[in-house]
C-alpha cells in the first residue's frame, strides 16, 4: 500500500478535528464518530450518532462501503483504545482512504481525555497499516504531511499547546 502526502494531509486535518472536539468535551464524553469526505472538491461531514460507540463506528464503516464509488477522499474520525507494547492507551483514531487505495489505513494519536487531568496529546502521530504499527524510522517523511494537514484545520494552531510529553 502506498501512502502519499495528500492522503496523510487529509487524515491529519481530520485528526486535528478530532482533537478540537476532544479538547472541548466534558469529562466522560466521547467524540461522536464522524466521516469527512471529499466529492468533486467539496468537503462534507456526516455524524454517526447511536446508542453505543461501537454501533456508531459500524455505521461509519457502512457509510464507507456505500460511498466508495462516489467520493475522492474519505475518513472516519473517532476515539478509542489501542494496545501498544507498553500497554493500553486512549487514542484519537482516523481511518483514511482515497479512490486509488485498495483499503484504508489508520492514523493514531495518543491522548489524555479531559477528566481527572487536562486534555493533552502524547507523542507523535502513529500509522497503522494492515493492523501493524509502522516503525517510527520508516515514516519520518510522513510527519511533514501530518504537520501540513493539522495546520490546515481552523484549530490546528492549538495542536502544539495540546502536546504534553
Amino acid at each position: 500500500m502506498e501512502i502519499t502526502d495528500d492522503i496523510v494531509e487529509f487524515g491529519a486535518f481530520v485528526l486535528a478535528h478530532c482533537a478540537a472536539i476532544a479538547a472541548t468535551n466534558e469529562p466522560g464524553n466521547l467524540i461522536c464518530p464522524f466521516a469527512v469526505f471529499v466529492r468533486d472538491g467539496n468537503r462534507e461531514i456526516v455524524d454517526f450518532e447511536s446508542g453505543s460507540q461501537d454501533e456508531a463506528v459500524s455505521m461509519g464503516w457502512e457509510h464507507f462501503e456505500q460511498s466508495q464509488d462516489s467520493v475522492d477522499y474519505w475518513a472516519l474520525g473517532r476515539e478509542g483504545y489501542f494496545t501498544f507494547s507498553e500497554g493500553k492507551s486512549d487514542v484519537l483514531v482516523v481511518s483514511v482512504w482515497k479512490r486509488e487505495m485498495a483499503e484504508p489505513f489508520t492514523m493514531l494519536q495518543r491522548f489524555t481525555p479531559a477528566g481527572e487531568e487536562e486534555f493533552s496529546l502524547k507523542g507523535p502521530t502513529e500509522f497503522l497499516v494492515e493492523q501493524q504499527l509502522l516503525a517510527e524510522p520508516t515514516h519520518p517523511f510522513l510527519l511533514t504531511a501530518v504537520t501540513a494537514g493539522i495546520a490546515r484545520h481552523p484549530k490546528g494552531g492549538l495542536w502544539s499547546s495540546w502536546v504534553k510529553d
